[in-house]
């Protein structure tokens, strides 16, 4: 692709882009997009169009779900429960 075909980047996306990066290199990634757009105040909506083609940024957690679970509830029946259900499922977790 020459100079003139290429696309131009909005600079303000390539900012974002720069300083998502650098939140996620200072504080690692266990967070999501709405985490991280809320510490880089930032709307949600724009940041997940700006880092749409990161290959860095599907390290990032796709919902709060996927947070590992606390050792309080480890001893917990439904947390015995859900177990059984993710090894009926073949679910990781």
């Amino acid at each position: 692709m020459t100079e003139a075909t290429r696309p131009r980047q909005n600079p303000k996306i390539l900012t974002l882009r720069l300083r998502a990066y650098r939140h996620c290199l200072a504080h690692g990634t266990d967070f999501t997009i709405a985490d991280l757009a809320e510490a880089l105040d930032t709307p949600t909506a724009i940041l997940r169009r700006a880092l749409r083609d990161e290959k860095w940024a599907t390290v990032l957690r796709s919902s709060r779900l996927d947070m590992p679970v606390r050792p309080e509830f480890q001893g917990a029946d439904a947390f015995e429960a859900q177990q059984a259900a993710a090894g009926f499922l073949r679910i990781a977790g």
